[in-house]
């Protein structure tokens, strides 16, 4: 699953305790909070770094300097919005920020930037965007400990269990690098082949595999599996 300012993936994690069916019993295994506002602001910012950069390549004079930009400047998230919500909140944000902008098909577009030059209407989208993201948590995205369980559970429960059936699963990369590739949605899971084709290729292997080796629930988990592997699961 990639990750994305717009939109990420599924589900606001809300039980404190998940079932987890380990190879024939049952444990109740604690499953981590929700991502923090701290979390999720830092991860927005991240997501902007790559246009930040881009402004001021864009507006870099001669000598190297940015054209009347010192540093990145300090803009925090105002309010979280919903996919639903965001192309208003961003089209009311570049009116007050002197744009005539209004919104298309989901999205937004500037007719007329005014009397302000592309540096300052790039910048003026950076702030809007930076103040008021979609929050992700609305579409899956998860804490960094949350992310963490689920590599332990895929790596020590779920790909033996897998592997175990026959189905030919992809190795994990290392823990240490686990976190990173989540968040720059290239992530890992055992539903995978080395080839990247999924492990099961018909409802009833995966009705076997999921009846052998339950998957962890859906809440908050869900976005990391395939759509092809709901079979024979109950959501």
């Amino acid at each position: 699953m990639r990750e994305s300012i717009r939109g990420v993936a599924v589900v606001v994690a809300s039980g404190a305790l998940a079932a987890v069916l380990l190879a024939g019993c049952t444990t109740a295994v604690a499953v981590p909070p929700d991502a923090t506002d701290a979390e999720v602001d830092a991860y927005v910012a991240s997501q902007l770094e790559p246009y930040w950069q881009n402004i001021l390549a864009s507006s870099a004079r001669a000598d190297g300097s940015a054209d009347g930009i010192a540093d990145e400047l300090d803009v925090a998230t105002v309010a979280f919005t919903t996919p639903d919500t965001w192309s208003t909140v961003q089209t009311s944000c570049l009116q007050a920020a002197g744009l005539q902008a209004r919104e298309i098909s989901g999205g937004f577009t500037i007719d007329d930037p005014g009397n302000l030059d592309a540096t300052a209407v790039s910048l003026a989208q950076w702030t809007c965007l930076r103040q008021y993201p979609v929050d992700p948590r609305i579409v899956g995205f998860l804490s960094d400990a949350q992310v963490m369980f689920m590599y332990d559970d895929f790596t020590a429960r779920l790909r033996p269990c897998v592997a175990a059936l026959g189905f030919d699963v992809s190795p994990p990369p290392a823990r240490g690098q686990y976190l990173r590739l989540v968040r720059e949605g290239s992530s890992w899971s055992p539903y995978s082949r080395a080839d990247g084709e999924l492990v099961a290729q018909s409802p009833q292997q995966w009705a076997f595999l999921n009846g052998k080796c339950p998957p962890l629930p859906d809440d908050p988990f869900g976005s990391y599996r395939p759509d092809e592997s709901r079979t024979g699961v109950a959501h």
